[in-house]
């Protein structure tokens, strides 16, 4: 399944001599006058490396406007990197040479395909940790390229830093296409669900997953829609005691006092409480919670009506070392708070069976063993939640949350804090938990299988029950 953002490749450009608009404050020659001239690029001529260093650092011959050939000087490359005559010369340069260019560094690539793959392979870590170091310039890539061919016998040292280039732009592009995905998916997110959320992947390349985000699940089992007569029918013996049910009658907030709220309609708890200004769950987990709904009197701000409301969070999508994406928090998140709804496909548990994908499956009735009517699956639908992770210790909790209607189709999966969880902490729920596990005369063992467990918990038992 399913820490801050990775800082992003820019061009580091030095401020000092930098040449703007076609204008330097330079010196060629010594003035009489102690007033610093100001002069403007011509033409570039021609380009040497550095004769004074072993370093590769490109020099340019500038001849500059209203001044003679004596005048001209070798200027680097960071003094001309903004100067509009200094990128009109290597675009054209480029364009004259690029199908030349795209020879010879497909050339390269071909040489370095091994020392690509390795560092995929195993030091993906040093591969990262340069390009944040040493921020890649696409711009200064494209310069040497253009010199590199203009160059009659290229130094090895030359050829060597060109090599490290194209290297190094390979794992730039593989940022940059990662970057544009997380940018794009943390702007969905934060969007649909109201609160901040960031994406990050200090891990590796790989972008996040691609799937259709949904705020509520939708029904698509045809053969379900088609039988819903038959469906109601097989849930009538539940639904006989409520069926005049519609709605609470408070006409102000709801609270656990109130002995006509929905809860207490179905005779059972009042879910929430009021706890410093924060709205929290109060009941013991898996208890199931019945809200108000649309029906009801009371208003949108109602305490019994926390799932509907906005939130105020602030979490991280982000790349585990070894579990996939998960799911922290950057700011504290105080126990029995409402974070997430896990939302996806509702469907039967037939057509459930049928999907090639089964680790987003889960099911939604608490009395799934009795017939587990409905599942939703967040493979190709869902929200955030999707990329939540086990823990055999977890800091969060799965409860279902219903009306008092309590049609199937209005309830929901939440996701609750079992405790504080801190900042910067990755949130967790347990996907088996101890009372869900079935024994052995009621388990399914076509639909049963056990994964490795690589929670890390203290408590971790080792592998992960999934009855799918």
């Amino acid at each position: 399944m399913p820490p801050l953002k990775k800082k992003r490749r820019v061009s580091c450009f030095k401020e000092k001599g930098e040449i703007r608009n076609e204008a330097l404050s330079h010196k060629p020659q010594k003035k009489s006058s102690n007033e610093q001239q100001t002069y403007e690029v011509a033409e570039i001529l021609s380009c040497r490396l550095d004769p004074e260093t072993t370093k590769v650092n490109l020099q340019f011959l500038v001849s500059w406007n209203n001044y003679g050939p004596e005048s001209n000087s070798y200027e680097p490359l960071d003094s001309l990197r903004l100067n509009t005559v200094f990128i009109n010369y290597i675009n054209e340069k480029f364009k004259e040479f690029e199908a030349d260019i795209f020879v010879n560094i497909a050339n390269i690539k071909e040489k370095i395909k091994f020392k690509r793959r390795k560092a995929l392979n195993e030091d993906l870590k040093v591969v990262i940790m340069m390009q944040k170091v040493f921020p890649f310039d696409p711009f200064e890539y494209k310069v040497h390229q253009v010199i590199f061919h203009t160059m009659i016998d290229p130094p090895k040292k030359y050829k060597a830093y060109l090599e490290d280039l194209v290297f190094r732009n390979h794992f730039f592009k593989l940022d940059e296409v990662q970057r544009i995905k997380q940018d794009k998916l943390a702007k969905e997110i934060s969007e649909k669900e109201g609160f901040p959320v960031i994406v990050e992947n200090d891990v590796d390349f790989e972008p996040p997953p691609e799937f259709n985000y949904i705020n509520k699940n939708i029904f698509t089992d045809e053969l379900m829609i088609a039988n819903e007569t038959m469906l109601n029918q097989t849930l009538q013996s539940e639904l006989d005691s409520t069926s005049a049910i519609t709605g609470c009658k408070c006409g102000d907030k709801c609270n656990k006092d109130s002995t006509i709220c929905c809860p207490k309609l179905l005779k059972l708890p009042f879910a929430y409480k009021e706890n410093r200004h924060c709205k929290v769950v109060r009941l013991l987990r898996q208890e199931p919670i019945i809200e108000c709904c649309d029906n009801c009197l009371c208003d949108k701000d109602c305490l019994n009506r926390v799932t509907q409301q906005k939130r105020n969070l602030s979490l991280c999508l982000f790349k585990t070392e070894n579990r996939g994406w998960g799911v922290k928090t950057l700011a504290q998140i105080r126990r029995g708070v409402f974070i997430l709804e896990y939302t996806g496909e509702l469907m039967g548990n037939v057509e459930a069976g049928k999907r090639p994908e089964n680790a987003y499956l889960f099911d939604l009735n608490m009395d799934r063993l009795n017939h587990g009517f409905y599942t939703i699956d967040a493979f190709h639908y869902g929200n955030l939640a999707r990329f939540v992770n086990h823990s055999c210790d977890p800091n969060s909790s799965i409860w279902i949350v219903s009306d008092c209607t309590k049609n199937p189709k209005s309830q929901k999966l939440c996701i609750f804090a079992l405790r504080q969880i801190e900042k910067d902490e990755e949130i967790t729920i347990d996907y088996s938990p101890v009372e869900s596990v079935p024994t052995s005369d009621r388990m399914n063992a076509s639909r049963t299988y056990y994964v490795e467990c690589h929670c890390g918990s203290k408590a971790c038992r080792g592998t992960i029950f999934l009855n799918a």
